[in-house]
């Protein structure tokens, strides 16, 4: 219902889930996750993600929700749309590197490597599916 009021995530949403998440406990967590997932990669939503993950232990199971909600593309278009989606999700990422919140830095780190391999994947991917096109009509 969120998304259907607020179809862009606005940087006065993402504040209020902000404090909702460093203010509140488990459930308010688990609110914003499932909610969040419903807005596409937006950078809106990086401050309410690192929220959560300076929340959340490293072996705690909701920061790979926390990596898909910042993965997620959408559609994309072109031979190498996916590519271009993941280094613009990465390129974002980056920032966090710099977080002084050790949880927060560490994920960004393990994202970013998540990121950097699909990448390559999607590459190679990418090549082998227009390669093989040329080959099919030439």
């Amino acid at each position: 219902m969120l998304h259907a009021v607020f179809p862009s995530f606005t940087e006065g949403l993402a504040g209020a889930f902000v404090r909702l998440v460093e203010e509140g406990g488990d459930d308010d967590i688990e609110f914003a996750l499932h909610t969040l997932h419903n807005y596409i990669g937006e950078a809106t939503l990086h401050p309410v993600a690192k929220a959560i993950v300076a929340r959340l232990l490293g072996d705690d199971g909701r920061l790979g929700r926390v990596e898909i909600l910042l993965e997620n593309t959408g559609g994309v278009w072109g031979e190498f749309g996916i590519v271009d989606a993941l280094r613009e999700r990465k390129s974002l990422m980056t920032g966090w590197l710099d977080d002084r919140n050790a949880l927060v830095k560490g994920f960004a780190e393990r994202a970013i490597r998540h990121l950097d391999n699909r990448i390559a994947m999607e590459q190679r991917s990418a090549e082998m599916r227009k390669e093989q096109r040329k080959r099919d009509y030439e």
